[in-house]
């Protein structure tokens, strides 16, 4: 027979308590201080965003049109600002400017 060892159940299962649980993580830049604009139109935009401070007319307008800087990344939202005030949105809305 061969002279490999192999690894049997029992082994397998003792290692498997012996090893230290880890929390997978993306390597995601940060993007804080980004200048971006909007994918989508300023209807869109009204229904999407969530002020923090100002109102929705008034953000959606001002980002349609001057986009915005990225202050903050909070799992998939950014937090956004503009001269008019700041909100939260889904990064997907988004683009580079």
């Amino acid at each position: 027979m061969d002279d490999r060892s192999f690894l049997n159940l029992n082994d397998f299962k003792k290692w498997i308590q012996t090893q230290e649980e880890k929390p997978i993580r993306m390597n995601v830049p940060d993007l804080s201080g980004m200048v971006v604009e909007s994918k989508v139109s300023v209807r869109r935009l009204e229904e999407e965003i969530n002020p923090e401070k100002g109102t929705v007319e008034e953000l959606a307008e001002e980002f349609k049109e001057n986009g915005g800087t990225i202050v903050k990344m909070e799992g998939k939202q950014f937090l956004i600002e503009v001269e008019s005030g700041s909100f939260h949105i889904q990064r997907n809305y988004v683009r580079r400017s």
